[in-house]
């Protein structure tokens, strides 16, 4: 099933858990509520007959497909879960809020066959790893020994080979399954002596630098990840010794994976044209597209708010760029990572944000309402509290409690961290401080959107099983819980 993770076979598992007996009895529908601004479906299911209302969410980005997978098999569990109670609860259910951001992610990667996918996803998971270890730990290098106003040579070799001792970053290299041979390395620059100049001493590690690439297997994953991060060693050096360089420029292992893929295979053949648009517009790096955030416009859903910091980007007319791995890609802008919105001087919701809240908002006013979860990808997180300074006392005080309450009953069955982290700049930050009882759940331990999380089945597994349990625990609180709803503002 794992390679069959694209925008036809999300319909037909749709489709198929629309046929199922045990959820025919629960009273399973599905409503299509609206369209994408490329026409894609904008997908709504209902379960159960009772009278409190459950809301869950995933796919708010296109590119972290576990979190639509979890709820899709979440649903086939559903007989299965002891407290789920069809008089009790409506489960209203959006499996995959950015069906054009998932088209674009999985469609790149929908070429992997069924025999090899797990092993392709784990090198995707290395190589993303790689990208994020390699940026830190060489920026720290060139930073701790080569940028310090000091041309002893004996100082600058010294701290080259205390730095590869003792420096936390690197020594991360070491204990990552990533560079199991980092210590060859290390070893090499332990054995320098008598360097006149860092000229010198960039072509000496070099020369060590090849030896070490000729004794690898490169039918390895790890030894093929291990030549990528001495190759981006040595492109450093090589401008360090022929033009002085101190701007750190090196491929990205995550999109070369997919740099041939191109834009193709896509639902919306318009879509196709305009992403490749703004591909070229905004210079992004192809590959890129495989970790699309953002929907077919550009605009990131959760970024999609008055608050964003996008807003004030905007404003200073500076180019931004993402954090590693994607600090190759620009954000504020439309793209893979996205932007708040396509027109900061008239500002406007996405639509798919506000097929979402007009869902929320009814059953609020209706007093069906008892929370919602928002599923994301990796981290292992849960996010609970609501942002203090926009909300009345009082309001802050009920829905603090509240979602407090349901995050150590998610928490018991996930070992999630619980974060107390509040923010303005989010749109799953503004619902969960207009409406009770929203927590943002961040599922897979593993990184690496889309694919890191399936590189272990096992991973995949444990996600899924630990995250049924819980569900099933919040159904068993708020079936015994009486309903507190407030029906007005919570703004200040």
């Amino acid at each position: 099933m794992m390679n069959q993770l694209n925008y036809l076979n999300y319909k037909e598992r749709l489709e198929s858990l629309l046929e199922n007996p045990l959820l025919k009895e629960y009273g399973i529908k599905k409503y299509t509520i609206g369209k994408t601004n490329y026409a894609y479906d904008f997908d709504y299911l209902t379960v159960g007959y009772g009278e409190k209302d459950i809301f869950l969410v995933g796919g708010t980005h296109g590119s972290e497909v576990i979190s639509t997978d979890f709820i899709l098999q979440l649903l086939s569990s559903l007989p299965t879960l002891e407290h789920f109670d069809p008089n009790v609860f409506t489960l209203k259910i959006i499996p995959l809020q950015n069906p054009e951001g998932y088209d674009i992610s999985t469609a790149t990667f929908s070429s992997i066959d069924f025999l090899n996918f797990e092993d392709k996803a784990y090198e995707y998971y290395l190589r993303y790893r790689a990208d994020n270890i390699i940026y830190t730990a060489i920026q720290e290098l060139v930073r701790v020994t080569f940028e310090v106003p000091n041309d002893i040579m004996e100082d600058v070799l010294q701290r080259l080979k205390n730095f590869t001792l003792h420096n936390e970053k690197w020594l991360r290299l070491k204990q990552n399954r990533v560079f199991p041979k980092i210590d060859e390395f290390n070893h090499a620059i332990q054995e320098i002596e008598d360097i006149s100049s860092k000229e010198e001493l960039c072509g000496e590690l070099i020369m060590h630098l090849k030896q070490i690439e000729n004794r690898l297997n490169l039918s390895s994953v790890q030894d093929k990840m291990y030549f990528f991060f001495l190759n981006a060693l040595e492109e450093v050096f090589i401008q360090m010794l022929m033009e002085r360089k101190r701007k750190i420029v090196f491929p990205k292992l995550y999109q070369d994976m997919f740099k041939e893929h191109g834009f193709h295979g896509l639902q919306s053949k318009e879509l196709e044209k305009d992403i490749e648009s703004i591909y070229k517009i905004y210079h992004h790096p192809l590959g890129s597209q495989i970790n699309f955030d953002a929907n077919g416009s550009g605009v990131n859903l959760n970024a999609n708010h008055l608050h964003s910091i996008g807003m004030e980007a905007y404003q200073k007319h500076e180019v931004f760029y993402g954090l590693s791995p994607k600090d190759n890609i620009q954000k504020y802008v439309p793209g893979p990572i996205g932007t708040s919105c396509l027109n900061y001087h008239n500002f406007t919701y996405a639509v798919e944000n506000i097929f979402l809240e007009n869902l929320i908002k009814e059953s609020f006013y209706q007093g069906r309402y008892e929370m919602t979860f928002l599923y994301h990808s990796s981290g292992g997180m849960i996010y609970y509290k609501p942002y203090q300074d926009l909300m009345k006392k009082e309001a802050y005080f009920d829905f603090y409690q509240y979602n407090q309450t349901l995050a150590e009953i998610y928490e018991r069955s996930t070992n999630y961290q619980i974060l107390e982290e509040s923010s303005t700049t989010g749109y799953g930050d503004y619902l969960r401080r207009t409406y009770p009882g929203v927590l943002l759940i961040e599922l897979s331990k593993m990184g690496g959107n889309p694919l890191g999380p399936y590189g272990d089945k096992s991973n995949t597994i444990r996600v899924f099983e630990e995250n049924n349990a819980a569900i099933n625990e919040v159904f068993h609180y708020l079936k015994k819980k009486k309903r507190k709803i407030k029906r007005k503002d919570n703004n200040a």
